[in-house]
């Protein structure tokens, strides 16, 4: 494991690496525009792409772990709100640029999106990264999760050949999202929970960018609250799975595990510092029928819940 200061100064340089390729495929559609429609879509399509292979691979790997340190700040939880907010702002410009057609639109939402992200990356460094190692945060693990969450980028596609599958999957993710702000979140989240089930073993970096809209649309403020039901022992007799002590990278890994060692008829309880309500639909999209999701405690600081082995 490395030192909270290496590990400090290895996230300010993957921050430049990523701004830097991000400027440089903003100058190529900058070339494209000045070029034919032929050059502008292909400097188009690789900056898309690089946004959803990097930028956005990035973004998840530190929801889930920088993010989620500096919430235990309470000066920083504002911030980080706003810094979620900067992500889902980035993934709408990424949706608008995918459909523009017209040379100054896309040359706008192309620059848009590289000054947001510049913009971004300063905040996070100058604000979370440096409270982080002034607190004396353990840099070293948050970087090791991070690595393993941004890992599960795909190998590149083999030169000219179209990533059919990708379209297919951000066409329904993005009339997902546009379903959940048109009041159908539940609909929503379990299409989405039920892409990313069929995509998690082949296409990683899909069933990522999938688990990041299953997020954002299951913790929308509109949702129905929880409805809680008290049950005798409030699962006091049950195992407990506490996911606030695991690694961001293992949390998911570990939870399923837990689930699927259990007996028919047996449960766990699972803790969480807030609302698993994503997971419940992955786990419908996965084992419809065969689990129960029972709330025993639902915030505003903790939540429990009772999974269990139909």
């Amino acid at each position: 494991m490395v030192s909270s200061s290496s590990a400090y100064q290895a996230m300010l340089d993957h921050h430049e690496l990523l701004e830097r390729e991000l400027a440089r495929r903003l100058s190529e559609v900058e070339r494209g525009m000045a070029g034919g429609k032929r050059e502008l879509a292909a400097a188009k399509d690789e900056f898309l792409s690089y946004l959803g292979s990097d930028i956005f691979s990035h973004a998840i790997a530190e929801e889930y772990t920088i993010y989620e340190a500096a919430r235990l700040a309470s000066e920083l939880s504002g911030s980080v709100d706003e810094l979620l907010q900067e992500h889902r702002d980035l993934e709408e410009a990424a949706s608008q640029l995918r459909g523009a057609v017209e040379t100054a639109e896309i040359g706008e939402i192309a620059s848009e999106i590289s000054g947001t992200f510049s913009r971004h990356v300063a905040k996070e460094n100058g604000l979370l990264l440096r409270l982080l190692e002034r607190e004396d945060a353990d840099l070293g693990r948050l970087l090791a999760a991070m690595e393993e969450l941004f890992g599960v980028a795909r190998e590149p596609l083999p030169a000219g050949k179209r990533d059919l599958e990708g379209d297919l999957a951000r066409l329904i993710l993005d009339h997902a999202a546009a379903a959940a702000e048109a009041g159908l979140q539940d609909e929503a989240a379990t299409v989405v929970a039920a892409a990313w089930a069929l995509l998690q073993h082949d296409r990683p970096d899909l069933a990522a960018e999938a688990a990041r809209r299953l997020h954002r649309i299951a913790g929308r403020r509109d949702t129905q609250p929880v409805s809680l039901r008290r049950s005798p022992d409030q699962g006091g007799n049950l195992p407990e799975l506490d996911a606030r002590r695991l690694a961001p990278a293992r949390r998911h890994a570990e939870i399923f595990e837990r689930y699927a060692a259990l007996d028919p008829g047996t449960a766990f309880v699972l803790v969480n510092d807030h609302d698993p309500r994503p997971l419940r639909y992955q786990f419908e999209a996965e084992h419809a029928g065969e689990y129960s999701w029972e709330y025993l405690e639902a915030g505003p600081k903790v939540w429990r819940v009772r999974i269990g082995r139909r």
